[in-house]
């Protein structure tokens, strides 16, 4: 192929093998079908090729068996089957260039591309085991499950467990913290592989902000222990945040009303100009802090253009603090509450007496004001069959935001998140009703009284 090049005619190589992305998981028989498809090998290749295959199955089987016999189940064959093509795979996968997969199918067996596959895969595996224990140094402190879960205890398996003779394209671990680009097509070796190598990436950027890590994910959701949420994505973001203030990178802190400083600067930006510079801006960033290895570089380009659609939108539903992150530089402190003596079991019989012979609503509410100063009571009451139907919305009109989030409370089945409530008491289902019916700042007021609330 011609090809012009500052002014000059150049001869370049046409590719004969060219895959996108090399496909690892199927290379073996998606390159095979291109080499057939284009006519580069004999039929009597192809012949011994077909032949080779089978023979390498049925050794694959006997070895599964101890050479016992050659009976298996249908799954167990398909699973061989499926290790055998990801091995040869892997041979092909370790080729500069495609086109020489040509030569190999010509003059080598298939036996002979298997072995060599297995030995690749053995001397990655052990480079695996080293890059895994420089992760292991390399985490960070946080009260994240999934986080802690993978890191901790999910992958450890693999090295244990992975059987490169019969299963190498499995990838027998526990994984459930996300990355912020996850190619979930690789199988095998490939796939660890790529998970601990951008887990290295992602960790380089976090660990200059370790102290700070629980403070932001505090900010991004109270509930964040729980949640399936990227932690490297967080600190990318606050980070570009401080380059847009012009504030340096000594901390990662927004506070709200630097947050909608940003969002001047962003909306005004048309979708290329957006890209271009949050991409300059998350090259500082990695510059800032010493980060300049080309694949730090390209995994936060990645993540970037993955973030300007999203920003597009929060700017759009005015969600930019969903993005950027306002944490507080010191937590809340816990509210006391010292509770009222609570009711002895005669006081309380007559008091819903009492209350159930009342007329008005306005009369039980005196009552209850009156007589009634532990929470507990208040919520006892409740459920005494002395206030009925559109009598709560009442009474719940006439209590205090501190006694409507220690009726949540009272009822919240996980001490760290009040959303973790389940009961079908009716005066619970006029107090869920009557809060929706609130504006969602007073209903967040509430909440955040109730998650801080000690009760004495």
């Amino acid at each position: 192929m011609l090809q012009m090049n500052r002014g000059k005619m150049e001869l370049t190589k046409e590719k004969q093998i060219c895959i996108e992305g090399k496909h690892e998981g199927h290379l073996f028989e998606i390159v095979l079908s291109e080499v057939i498809e284009k006519g580069y090998l004999k039929e009597s290749d192809m012949e011994r090729i077909q032949i080779e295959m089978i023979q390498l199955w049925k050794q694959q089987i006997e070895a599964f068996n101890n050479g016992r016999s050659y009976s298996i189940t249908e799954a167990n064959a398909k699973r061989l089957l499926e290790s055998m093509y990801f091995t040869l795979g892997f041979r092909f996968q370790a080729l500069e260039d495609l086109d020489d997969s040509i030569t190999l199918l010509k003059e080598k067996s298939v036996g002979e591309l298997f072995e060599e596959g297995q030995s690749l895969i053995k001397q990655q595996f052990e480079r695996l085991k080293e890059r895994y224990e420089e992760l292991k140094l390399s985490l960070i402190e946080t009260d994240n499950i999934a986080y802690n879960d993978t890191y901790k205890q999910g992958l450890e398996p693999f090295f244990k467990n992975y059987k490169l003779e019969f299963e190498s394209q499995e990838c027998p671990s526990n994984i459930d913290y996300p990355l912020s680009n996850d190619k979930m097509e690789k199988v095998g070796i490939d796939y660890m592989t790529d998970y601990i190598e951008k887990s290295l990436l992602e960790h380089s950027l976090c660990l200059k902000f370790k102290e700070e890590i629980e403070a932001i994910l505090e900010g991004f959701h109270k509930g964040y222990r729980d949640l399936l949420v990227n932690i490297f994505e967080l600190v990318l973001m606050n980070a570009i945040g401080r380059l847009i203030l012009k504030k340096d990178l000594s901390s990662l802190y927004l506070q709200v009303s630097e947050i909608e400083e940003i969002e001047k600067v962003l909306e005004i930006l048309p979708t290329p100009l957006l890209n271009s510079r949050l991409m300059d801006i998350g090259m500082e960033v990695l510059n800032q802090l010493g980060l300049t290895s080309e694949k730090i570089k390209g995994y936060t380009a990645q993540t970037i253009r993955k973030y300007v659609p999203r920003i597009e939108l929060a700017l759009e539903d005015e969600m930019l603090e969903t993005i950027f992150i306002a944490q507080k530089q010191e937590k809340e402190a816990n509210i006391r509450y010292i509770a009222g003596k609570r009711l002895e079991d005669e006081a309380f019989k007559q008091l819903t007496e009492r209350i159930r012979e009342c007329d008005k609503v306005e009369d039980k509410i005196n009552w209850m004001r009156e007589k009634v100063g532990h929470i507990d009571d208040l919520r006892d009451v409740l459920e005494a069959d002395c206030i009925f139907d559109e009598e709560y919305q009442r009474v719940y009109q006439s209590l205090e935001d501190m006694e409507l989030a220690l009726l949540l409370n009272s009822v919240r089945i996980d001490k760290n998140d009040v959303t973790e409530i389940e009961v079908d008491r009716e005066w619970f289902k006029y107090l869920k009703k009557y809060l929706e019916q609130m504006t969602v700042e007073r209903q967040n007021a509430i909440k955040d009284i109730a998650y801080r609330t000690v009760q004495f």
